[in-house]
């Protein structure tokens, strides 16, 4: 591998200055990482801890620039890591330059703007004119609004938060959770709670015990309470699913109805794959 993508100047889940002073010059800009802004380094899709905390996510590459933050407000305050995850927008004014101060909007990519994710392994307060690791290509988890899942379709961004595409000129991304369509071969019932269901064998591991349903007659947030009746025939795999949730309408037979995926519905991330920027 090059060197363009190896010795990273710092890990990530850290900032470059780590609580250290931030020194200025005469004319008031910051001395620490003007060698570094703006570098793009190449990590492994893996949690950078340690044991069992260090996840392989997947084999691709994240891509992340060293970015330096020029809000006003600390990212992260006090430690919390309330900020981590969100999409950040580099400026205009500077976009070489990797500065950034504001969460992304909706039109960001439309408008040929730069979008990141600020290091989702990051809970160290960001102080102004620090610099984080923004993710700014590949896998990476990002920050979404609770009680939603965004399933197998492009994403793009409402205040710095994940939500579902609506406007292909403004994706930035699409969800890589686990989900797939499964097509409805038993009818579920307005007000009942089972539903047969028919599916190819690549998505056996989706029908489970707490996989979140959606779809046309399903309530927001229905999870699989139980499954029976699972059968595999050749590459078909048919089974019967138990809702937590009853139906709200009538569920019809039909092909690729509804979805099932492993997101969860009330937790605040998901996983995304950025691939809106040119790297």
């Amino acid at each position: 591998m090059s060197s363009l993508f190896s010795d990273p100047p710092f890990a990530r889940g850290t900032t470059l200055l780590n609580k250290e002073a931030i020194e200025l010059d005469t004319a008031g800009f910051p001395l620490a990482g003007r060698e570094i802004v703006g570098s793009v380094k190449a990590f492994a899709d893996v949690n950078p801890g340690t044991g069992p905390a260090a996840v392989r996510y997947s084999n691709r590459l994240v891509y992340c620039m060293a970015c330096r933050y020029v809000g006003t407000s600390a990212l992260n305050p006090a430690d919390n890591g309330a900020d981590k995850g969100k999409w950040y927008v580099i400026d205009r004014a500077n976009p070489l330059g990797a500065q950034f101060r504001a969460t992304a909007a909706a039109t960001d990519a439309l408008n040929g703007k730069m979008v990141g994710v600020l290091d989702e392994y990051l809970t160290t307060e960001v102080r102004t004119n620090d610099i984080v690791w923004l993710v700014i290509g590949g896998p990476t988890t990002a920050a979404k609004a609770a009680n939603s899942t965004i399933v197998n379709n492009y994403i793009e961004v409402s205040s710095g938060t994940t939500v579902t595409g609506s406007t292909v000129a403004n994706r930035v991304g699409f969800s890589a959770d686990p989900s797939a369509t499964v097509s409805v071969a038993t009818a579920g019932t307005n007000a009942g709670t089972t539903v047969g269901i028919s599916t190819s064998i690549g998505n056996l591991h989706l029908i489970a015990k707490d996989s979140v349903l959606s779809g046309t007659g399903v309530a927001a947030g229905t999870k699989v309470a139980s499954v029976s009746s699972l059968s595999i025939s050749g590459t078909t795999v048919t089974a019967t699913l138990t809702v937590d949730t009853a139906f709200t309408a009538a569920v019809s037979v039909a092909t690729d109805s509804l979805t099932l995926t492993t997101q969860s519905y009330s937790g605040t991330t998901l996983r995304v794959n950025v691939d809106c920027n040119l790297v």
